[in-house]
C-alpha cells in the first residue's frame, strides 16, 4: 500500500487480448500542466484537488480519472475535520495519513457524499482508489470485517453514481466479490518501486514480483480485467528504464516508457522581478532543448604601424532564445513561475538556470 505521489517514469499495461483492446492511462498528479499534451492518452489520472476540468478534457478522445485515497486520508483534506474520531484506527507515518475504519455503517454514505459526490458535479466520471489494503496497518482490526466494509463502500458508489468506472490499486482480494463492477486493476512496483519510509527508489524482491505477477495475470485471465503494472526509476537512470522495460516486455507486458535527455535546474538570479518566488531550485526534464549555443561577434580594427593584417578582438556575445521541448515537471515552484510569465506582470521574473545532458 501507498499513497501515489508523482514522481513515476513510467507505467505499464499488461499484453493480453484485454490489453490489446485496453484504452493507454497516464497518471500525473502536478498541478498547471497542460492536460492538452496529454491527449494522447485515453485516460489520465490526476489529483483533482488541481482544479483540473473534466468536462474539456473530455471534449477530445481523453478522460480525466480522479485520484482518490479510500481507506486513508491526510489532514489536509477539506473533509477530514468531519471524519469521527473513532473511525481514525491508526496512523501511516509513511505520508502522514489517517488509516480510517471501513466498517462503520455510515462510512460508505459518507465517501460517496463528501469524497466522490463533490468530482462528481464537477464532471468526473472515472476514479482511482487507492489506499485499498491499508487497514493492515491498523494492529488488532478485524481484517475481515474491513475487506466487508471496503466492498460495501464500492457497491454504494456503483448504485449512488450510475456509471461509474473504477480503478483499484490493488484489492486483489475484493474482486471475487465485485466482478463486473471495476474497470480495472492497477499495482505499483512489479520490479522496481520506491520506498516512502527511506525515501529511495530501490529493486522489487523476486519473492514479491513473483507474487505480483500472479495477481496481476489473475486479474487479467480469471476477472478479464486490464492490469495496470506502475513501476518507479529515478529520472536520471535511462538505462535502467530500459532495462526495466525490457524485462517486462519479456515476462509478456506492454510498456510505455518516458524517457528525457536533458535535466534543467533553475535559480533565482537576482536579476529582478523574481520577488515573491520561492528560494531553492526549479527542477524539470525535457526530451530536445535547442538554443544551446553563443555567438560572438568580431570586431576588425587596423592597428598604426601594425602591418600584418586588422587585428581581430572578441565582440559582442548573442545568445538565441533557448526553447524547452516535450517537458515534464513534478516541481510546483517550476510552474509557478512559467504562471508568473504567463500572466504579463512586470517586471518578468528573470531566473538563471543550469542545462545537464542525461547520460
Amino acid at each position: 500500500m501507498s499513497l501515489f505521489r508523482a514522481f513515476f517514469i513510467f507505467f505499464l499495461w499488461t499484453a493480453s487480448a484485454v490489453a490489446q483492446t485496453a484504452p493507454a492511462v497516464a497518471l500525473y498528479y502536478g498541478s498547471a500542466i497542460p492536460l492538452k499534451e496529454f491527449r494522447v492518452f485515453d485516460i489520465v489520472v490526476v489529483e483533482p484537488g488541481h482544479g483540473h476540468d473534466p468536462q474539456r478534457q473530455a471534449r477530445g478522445d481523453s478522460q480525466l480519472f480522479a485520484y482518490v485515497s479510500v481507506a486513508e486520508v491526510q489532514p489536509t483534506r477539506p473533509y477530514f475535520r468531519d471524519i469521527p474520531e473513532p473511525w481514525k484506527l491508526a496512523r501511516n507515518g509513511d505520508w502522514d495519513s489517517v488509516v480510517i475504519d471501513q466498517t462503520p455503517d455510515d462510512w460508505p454514505a459518507f465517501f460517496a457524499e463528501r469524497v466522490v459526490g463533490p468530482l462528481w458535479e464537477k464532471g468526473y466520471r472515472g476514479f482511482f482508489l487507492d489506499t485499498l489494503d491499508s487497514y493492515r496497518l491498523a494492529s488488532g482490526a478485524d481484517m475481515a470485517a474491513q475487506q466487508a466494509g471496503i466492498v460495501r463502500t464500492l457497491r454504494h458508489l456503483r448504485a449512488r453514481f450510475p456509471g461509474i468506472r473504477l480503478i483499484l490499486n490493488r484489492g486483489f482480494e475484493f474482486l471475487p466479490q465485485l466482478r463486473g463492477e471495476v474497470y480495472a486493476v492497477a499495482a505499483e512496483s512489479l520490479y522496481r518501486g520506491w520506498n516512502a519510509g527511506t525515501k529511495r527508489y530501490q529493486e522489487v524482491s523476486e519473492a514479491d514480483r513473483s507474487w505480483l505477477r500472479g495477481q496481476l495475470q489473475r486479474a487479467r485471465d480469471e476477472f478479464g480485467l486490464p492490469a495496470i503494472a506502475i513501476d518507479y526509476v529515478p529520472p536520471q537512470q535511462r538505462q535502467l528504464a530500459r532495462v526495466t522495460a525490457r524485462r517486462i516486455k519479456a515476462d509478456g507486458f506492454r510498456s510505455v516508457v518516458t524517457n528525457f535527455n536533458f535535466a534543467v535546474q533553475i535559480e533565482l538570479s537576482g536579476l529582478g522581478g523574481d520577488e515573491g518566488l520561492a528560494q531553492g531550485a526549479r527542477r524539470a526534464a525535457f526530451s530536445e532543448v535547442q538554443g544551446l549555443e553563443i555567438t560572438l561577434e568580431p570586431v576588425s580594427f587596423r592597428e598604426g604601424g601594425y602591418n600584418r593584417g586588422a587585428r581581430q578582438l572578441v565582440g559582442k556575445a548573442t545568445h538565441p532564445p533557448l526553447v524547452l521541448k516535450r517537458g515534464l515537471s513534478l516541481d510546483p515552484a517550476f510552474w509557478t513561475w512559467i504562471q508568473r510569465c504567463m500572466d504579463g506582470t512586470f517586471p518578468l521574473p528573470y531566473l538563471s538556470g543550469t542545462i545537464r545532458v542525461l547520460q
